[in-house]
């Protein structure tokens, strides 16, 4: 499931004249994952299983009651994802120089 809502471009709390950075995309999405050396088989099964799932229009209807969407990915496909946004996100905290407190 992923959101993609348009968001109010000046959000509640900024102030006036306040800078918004703009052409960056942050989301939020959903997963499941498995344990590192789980057997394909067993991955390959959830994965039917839960992209079956992700097309029921009772499902469909209630991640859109929320404000998402469903839609499924092969696990190689997830795990592009996961390295896409872990490099991104990595590079803002380095950029803002964000340390662990």
């Amino acid at each position: 499931m992923r959101s993609r809502r348009q968001r109010d471009p000046k959000p509640a709390g900024c102030a006036d004249g306040e800078r918004i950075r703009t052409g960056f995309e942050a989301g939020d999405w959903l997963g499941v994952g498995a344990p590192r050396n789980t057997p394909a088989e067993i991955i390959n099964q959830l994965n039917k299983e839960i992209a079956a799932a992700l097309v029921d229009p009772k499902i469909k209807a209630r991640f859109a009651d929320l404000g998402g969407t469903t839609y499924s990915l092969t696990p190689a496909e997830f795990g592009r994802l996961i390295a896409d946004e872990t490099e991104k996100w990595a590079k803002v905290i380095r950029a803002a120089n964000i340390k662990p407190e």
